[in-house]
């Protein structure tokens, strides 16, 4: 179990939530596990599995289950939505940095305790000062 299921961040996703995450050829695959029919367009496929197995017959398929973000997680990610951000692309991310401060996610943590400053407004100034250099 990861940290961020333990402290309920994220949870698996329930097995027929989930079906609309899987592609054509997967619906196929499940309902050929049953000898259903495989005709139909992708809502179709889902509507047929929903409604001929049960939970308990799609884990037995052991199909890859996807976490979703439970509200805790969506309130951290919200409270927290730069961190995603500056992942978004190693540009956003400075560590080691032999021109000037650090920027990184924890360096981020820190200014934001320190300043009380909306994040954007950090990761503004710090990009605005990168570009004049």
């Amino acid at each position: 179990m990861s940290i961020l299921e333990e402290d309920n961040f994220i949870k698996y996703d329930l097995y027929k939530s989930q079906l609309s995450k899987y592609t054509i050829p997967q619906l196929k695959k499940i309902l050929l596990s049953k000898q259903l029919p495989t005709t139909g367009k992708k809502d179709d496929l889902i509507l047929r599995i929903k409604d001929n197995l049960t939970g308990d017959d799609l884990k037995e398929l052991s199909l890859p289950l996807k976490y979703i973000l439970t509200e805790k997680g969506q309130k951290e990610l919200s409270e927290n939505a730069y961190v995603p951000y500056m992942h978004q692309t190693s540009k956003k991310t400075i560590e080691n940095n032999p021109f000037g401060k650090d920027f990184t996610v924890w360096s981020m943590n820190k200014e934001l305790a320190k300043t009380g400053l909306d994040w954007q407004i950090l990761v503004k100034n710090y990009e605005d000062q990168q570009h004049n250099k």
